[in-house]
């Protein structure tokens, strides 16, 4: 009877150890999920964050017609300037928000860092890209704090000279004064939307504009 009592402990005592180094297992799983999720995101404004982004974009057949674009939130160090490094990074949570709000469920927006965003658009054309950045940019300008962002937008093509193009065509949306979409090609970059047109379209006569 006292060996039944002895088998009967151990066997116990096996399960609970089976249990403990089990649970122990699965804890360490789930916190090695969690830094890696939190590896991959921005504290600041919960996007996932560049290495997630280019993770992301790696995965992307580069035959696969897909549109990448530049957000830059213009202003942000006036706005630090101003109002305080906290108005600051809420403009960016904003700018993130309205993001989200403006792709679709297959692209992917992300912070790149500083004051600049970054999207990638899966099976999208130029065309598209640049819907998706007027949405941007009109979201943004009924928002409480008016905000503005430059968008600089181009085509994947082989050679990966994409984010070359993008960031070309975000200097010529900057230097149209901000609140401009640009596109860029081989051919070059050109200038899609400015706040001037807006202007011209609703009457508006600017006090200045970028010559």
């Amino acid at each position: 009877m006292e060996a039944v009592g002895l088998i009967a402990s151990g066997v116990f005592v096996g399960l609970a150890l089976g249990w403990f180094l089990f649970s122990g297992s699965r804890e360490a799983v789930e916190d090695l999920t969690r830094l890696q999720a939190e590896s991959r995101t921005d504290p600041l404004t919960g996007l996932p964050n560049r290495r997630a982004f280019e993770e992301a974009l790696a995965q992307i057949s580069s035959a696969s017609p897909t549109v990448l674009a530049l957000v830059d939130l213009d202003e942000l160090k006036s706005i630090n300037d101003r109002l305080g490094h906290a108005a600051g990074d809420q403009a960016l949570r904003s700018v993130a928000g309205v993001l989200e709000g403006s792709v679709r469920t297959d692209d992917l927006a992300c912070r790149w860092g500083g004051d600049e965003f970054a999207l990638v658009l899966p099976g999208a054309t130029l065309q598209d890209g640049c819907r998706v950045a007027e949405r941007i940019q009109a979201a943004l300008r009924d928002a409480p704090a008016a905000l503005t962002v430059s968008v600089g937008i181009a085509a994947r093509q082989p050679g990966d000279t994409a984010w070359q193009h993008s960031d070309q065509a975000l200097l010529a949306a900057k230097r149209q004064g901000g609140d401009a979409v640009a596109v860029c090609d081989d051919r070059g970059c050109r200038i899609v939307e400015t706040r001037w047109d807006r202007d011209d379209r609703s009457g508006v006569i600017p006090s200045s504009r970028p010559r």
